[in-house]
């Protein structure tokens, strides 16, 4: 006779290997039938990393720090921010340097960030 730990071990490892196997079977299927996927070869190079629209980008950050400050702080830094991002200030001017970068480089983040550590 079994023991309850050995039949609930068999039962989890039989979910597990069912589990899995099914979830290999979707990843193929998918593969299959996603053109881009079927199209994509190895021996190519990646596609250059697109750089991100400023607006967005600074969108995006306010987004992101607002549940975590306070909203003195979150109203000086929107202000800083829509500053940056004005028309003809000084983010337009660092993303148009950013964008000859991107164009030089295969990948400018690596460039810009990963390689400096």
């Amino acid at each position: 006779m079994t023991s309850n730990f050995t039949r609930r071990s068999s039962i989890l490892q039989a979910n597990t290997s069912t589990s899995l196997i099914k979830y290999i079977e979707s990843v193929l299927k998918k593969h299959r039938e996603d053109e881009d996927y079927a199209r994509w070869d190895i021996n190519e190079p990646l596609p250059k990393l697109p750089v991100p629209q400023l607006n967005l980008t600074l969108e995006k950050y306010l987004r992101c720090i607002m549940p975590i400050v306070d909203i003195e702080k979150y109203e000086n830094t929107e202000r800083l921010v829509n500053e940056f991002g004005k028309p003809g200030g000084l983010g337009e001017k660092l993303q148009s340097v950013l964008i000859d970068i991107a164009q030089q480089k295969d990948n400018w983040v690596y460039h810009l960030i990963l390689a400096n550590k």
